[in-house]
């Protein structure tokens, strides 16, 4: 297992496209990471980085696509990452000790696909600007402190495949516009506060095939239309 600060070992690395040290027990700030004109995937994930995020990390490529920096010891809000790229596609940042709102400039990155930010401290409301993230096919946002309702944007996602916001304290009702959302196929919304009757018409998501609304305060029957279902 490699150990140690990164600091300078990349320098100079200015043709490198990909660079995965993922899994290892590196240790330091992600500021010493130095420029990388060229590089489209950067994985950190899985190991022992601290500090907070910077815009260094988006502007040392302006063709970054693939950013992971799950698993670390990162801490702090997610605002350094405003000037990400508009070519980024995935972003995970799960397992860290993150907290504040997501900014909106982050809801500016129309090119995103993957947003996962599980397992940190966010909390406020989910911003309806989350629909300017038409691309979007997978959105992780459990185990954090997210409250208030789920904004009734989902009829802009119609990318969405995976919606997994559990174990987070939001309330209200379920957003009709998810039946919209037809490419969905994994709903996870148990352990929230959420309440209500389940008036979804499933009709709209016939690849839907995880539900799970365990452990809020919905009353009432299963709808008919949830046996379209596949």
């Amino acid at each position: 297992m490699l150990t140690g600060p990164v600091s300078g070992s990349l320098v100079g690395l200015n043709s490198i496209r990909s660079i995965n040290i993922s899994s290892n027990s590196f240790n330091g700030d992600l500021f010493d990471l130095g420029e990388f004109p060229n590089l489209s995937v950067l994985n950190l994930s899985s190991n022992s980085f601290a500090g907070g995020l910077n815009s260094q990390i988006c502007i040392s490529s302006n063709k970054i696509q693939i950013l992971d920096l799950s698993m670390n010891h990162l801490a702090g809000g997610l605002d350094g990452l405003g000037n990400c790229s508009t070519s980024l596609q995935q972003l995970r940042v799960d397992g860290n000790s993150l907290e504040g709102q997501i900014p909106d400039s982050l809801y500016s990155v129309s090119s995103l696909e993957h947003l996962s930010i599980s397992a940190n401290n966010f909390s406020g409301q989910l911003s309806p600007k989350l629909s300017k993230l038409s691309s979007l096919k997978i959105l992780v946002i459990s185990g954090n402190q997210f409250s208030g309702p789920l904004p009734n944007v989902f009829g802009n996602l119609t990318q969405l495949e995976h919606l997994i916001a559990c174990s987070n304290m939001f309330s209200g009702s379920l957003p009709s516009t998810l039946a919209l959302c037809s490419k969905l196929r994994v709903l996870d919304l148990r352990n929230n506060s959420l309440s209500g009757s389940i008036n979804l018409d499933f009709t709209g998501l016939p690849y839907l095939c995880t539900l799970d609304l365990a452990t809020n305060h919905f009353i009432g029957p299963l709808p008919d239309s949830i046996s379209s279902c596949h």
